[in-house]
């Protein structure tokens, strides 16, 4: 399934269940709870002289758990604690037929802080829209590279040096029925993750799409 089906049919999923429940009041509560799915991430490579490099995304997990707290019935605050599986991979060809591709994972701890508006359908169900930062922090990576299909060794220096955390902007959407959640969002990265200097190294940014499903395991 495709990123572009992903999202229409996750919206199409919210928009439903704004629709089939009948407005009434949703009760203020502090809730705790888990959350995992599928998580789409690239980076974007600006390099100083504008040079283009197609980057191809990768698709990994994402999992972790929450606290929501409603502050009023229309607004409230979600503090997530995820562990994510990010990455991109690099395709380039030398113009004589042979074709190299470095594949790059990243694994991090992400610590999303979102302020959240609710829309109350009824006394089982509410639609969220979300937006705050979302701080992450490496716990490791890697790097793999093919030639023509066949994977060759690292050479010294080009394994991946990347900062030990990452700061983005996360915007999202999803609803809450039967304690059962759905949200997809996503992050923008506003730092330059890449440590190593030079006028040939480009400045790297973390871009990354999610798609949750969540239960909640406390309410009060």
């Amino acid at each position: 399934m495709s990123l572009r089906q992903v999202t229409g049919f996750t919206a199409a999923v919210l928009v439903s269940a704004a629709l089939l429940f009948p407005a009434r009041a949703f009760a203020q509560a502090t809730t705790v709870g888990v959350k995992g799915g599928w998580n789409s991430s690239n980076v974007d490579l600006n390099f100083s002289d504008s040079t283009n490099i197609p980057t191809d995304a990768m698709n990994g997990i994402i999992i972790g758990g929450f606290v929501g707290k409603d502050f009023t019935p229309k607004a409230g605050m979600l503090l997530e604690f995820l562990y994510a599986r990010a990455g991109t991979k690099v395709t380039q060809g030398d113009g004589a037929g042979n074709t190299g591709t470095e594949q790059v994972k990243v694994d991090y701890f992400q610590i999303p802080v979102l302020g959240r508006a609710n829309f109350r359908a009824s006394d089982k169900a509410v639609v969220h829209v979300f937006g705050g930062p979302t701080f992450a922090f490496k716990v490791s990576d890697s790097a793999k590279l093919e030639l023509n299909g066949v994977e060759v060794p690292l050479e010294a220096g080009d394994e991946p040096d990347l900062k030990s955390n990452d700061v983005g902007l996360t915007i999202g959407a999803g609803f809450t029925m039967n304690r059962i959640t759905v949200d997809m969002r996503y992050t923008w990265g506003l730092m330059n993750i890449n440590n190593a200097t030079g006028t040939d190294e480009p400045e790297v940014k973390t871009k990354q799409f999610a798609v949750m499903f969540g239960m909640e395991l406390w309410r009060k």
